[in-house]
C-alpha cells in the first residue's frame, strides 16, 4: 500500500458562487487539470477529488464543489450535495471573485463552519483583475482573507503553505500515540479471513504495522492457531492488539499483566469519543421486544458466510436481550440515516473507511437523536468480559 487511504487524508473543500474561479484555482494549485473549466455558469456538477501533498500537513484530499448559488431545479440538488461535502470537511476555503456584492452565500458559508468548527479561509481570486487596496473587508470581520489568481498564480504558494500550516497538528495524529513508544515490542495477532484475497492485508493493519517503525518500535504477527501462552511470555510484548473476531479464542491465553486491545477500540480512540462509545455499549441491555436496531458499516460488500454485520452481531445482540428485535443494515460513506426513524441502539463497524470528521459526525447526529451509539469492537470486548481490560491503558 503505497498511498494514503482517503480516511487518513484531511478534506480541502472548496466552496463559493459560480464563475468564481474554484475550478481554476485547484487545477492551479495541484498543477493539473482535474475539473473541466469554463466560463458556462454551473460548469462543475458533482464534487471531484484530489489527492494532494502539502507540507508539513501532509496527506490532503482536495475537492471542487458547484456554485453554491445554483437555484435552478437541478442546482439545487447539487447544493444539497455541497453541504453534505461540508459535514465532512476538515478546511473550507470559500472563494470569492468580482463582481462583488453583499456576500450573503459567503457569510452563511462562515457561519456553518463556526457552527460546525470547521477552519477556514476566505481567498479573493482573480487579484490581477482589480486592485487588493480597494477591496472592502469589513463584512468578513476578522476572518482571514487571501488574495490569489488562478491565471497568473499570485499568491498560490501563500495560499498552498497556509493550508499546511492549519492542518499540520490534525494530519500527524496517530492512532498509537501515547500507547506504542520507542524501543516497545508489539504482539499483533490476527486471522487470516477468507474474505481478503492472497497476499492482502487489511489497511488498517498496514497503517498500524508502519505507524510501529515510525515509533521505533518493532512488532511479531501472528495467528490465533499459532498462540500459547508459553509463546507470549518468551516474547514479553508491552502490548498486545488482536482482531476482535478472536477476542474468545485468545482472551483466557493472554497474560492478566499484559496490556492488550483490538483494532477497532483503537480506531474508536483515534476517531471518535471512546468514552461515549463504551457507556453506550452499557445500554443494549435496555432493548425491549420489538426494538428497531441499526447496523452500520462504512464500506459495501457482498454479503459473505459468518458475516460481521449480518449475522455474528445480530445472533449476539440476541442472546444478550434474549428478545426478538428488528434489524435495518446500513453501509456505504454517504449516509443520511433518512430509515432511523424508530432505532432504539446502533453499532457501526470500526470505520477505517471513514475520516475521523466523519466518524464523530456520525456519533454526534445519533447523540441527538438520544439513540445509544457504539462500534464493533466496543459491543464485541462488553460481550466477552473484557471491555475494562481493553480499555484501561487508552485513556
Amino acid at each position: 500500500m503505497l498511498e494514503t487511504m482517503k480516511s487518513e487524508r484531511k478534506r480541502v473543500t472548496f466552496v463559493g458562487r459560480t464563475n468564481v474561479g474554484k475550478s481554476s484555482l485547484v487545477n492551479a494549485l495541484l498543477e493539473q487539470d482535474l475539473s473541466i473549466v469554463s466560463p458556462i455558469p454551473g460548469t462543475t456538477t458533482d464534487p471531484t477529488e484530489k489527492a494532494i501533498e502539502i507540507l508539513p500537513a501532509g496527506p490532503l484530499l482536495f475537492t471542487d464543489t458547484a456554485g453554491i448559488d445554483d437555484c435552478s431545479p437541478l442546482g439545487i440538488k447539487r447544493v444539497e450535495r455541497v453541504k453534505k461535502i461540508l459535514k465532512k470537511t476538515d478546511f473550507m476555503v470559500i472563494v470569492i471573485a468580482p463582481p462583488f456584492d453583499d456576500f450573503k452565500y459567503e457569510i452563511e458559508l462562515l457561519k456553518e463552519s463556526e457552527k460546525n468548527s470547521i477552519p477556514s479561509v476566505v481567498v479573493v481570486n482573480k487579484i490581477d483583475t482589480f486592485k487588493a487596496r480597494d477591496f472592502d473587508y469589513s463584512p468578513f470581520g476578522n476572518v482571514d482573507l487571501l488574495f490569489v489568481s488562478a491565471r497568473t498564480k499570485e499568491g498560490l504558494n501563500k495560499l498552498k503553505e497556509y493550508i499546511g500550516n492549519v492542518l499540520a497538528d490534525s494530519c500527524n495524529k496517530g492512532i498509537l500515540d501515547g500507547i506504542v513508544k520507542e524501543n516497545d515490542h508489539v504482539l499483533i495477532i490476527i486471522p487470516v479471513h477468507h474474505a481478503y484475497p492472497k497476499g492482502r492485508m487489511k489497511p488498517l493493519q498496514v497503517q498500524i504495522f508502519r505507524e510501529i517503525l515510525d515509533k521505533n518500535a518493532s512488532f511479531t504477527v501472528v495467528k490465533p492457531n499459532l498462540l500459547n501462552r508459553n509463546y507470549i511470555e518468551s516474547l514479553n510484548p508491552s502490548l498486545i492488539i488482536i482482531d476482535s473476531q478472536i477476542i474468545k479464542e485468545t482472551k483466557d491465553v493472554i497474560p492478566e499483566r499484559i496490556p492488550v486491545t483490538s483494532f477497532s477500540i483503537l480506531l474508536a480512540k483515534y476517531k471518535a469519543n471512546l468514552e461515549a462509545l463504551v457507556e453506550s455499549s452499557k445500554k443494549i441491555e435496555n432493548l425491549q421486544e420489538g426494538d428497531k436496531v441499526a447496523i452500520i458499516e462504512a464500506c459495501t460488500h457482498h454479503k459473505l458466510e459468518g458475516d460481521m454485520g449480518r449475522e455474528v452481531i445480530p445472533e449476539l445482540i440476541k442472546k444478550i436481550t434474549n428478545k426478538k428485535l428488528n434489524f435495518v443494515f446500513f453501509s456505504g460513506v454517504h449516509q443520511d440515516f433518512k430509515e432511523i426513524e424508530g432505532v432504539r441502539f446502533a453499532l457501526h463497524c470500526g470505520g477505517c473507511m471513514l475520516t475521523e470528521r466523519d466518524m464523530k459526525s456520525r456519533q454526534k447526529y445519533f447523540a441527538s437523536k438520544n439513540i445509544p451509539f457504539t462500534n464493533y469492537g466496543v459491543f464485541l470486548a462488553n460481550y466477552h468480559g473484557v471491555l475494562s481490560k481493553f480499555t484501561e491503558n487508552l485513556k
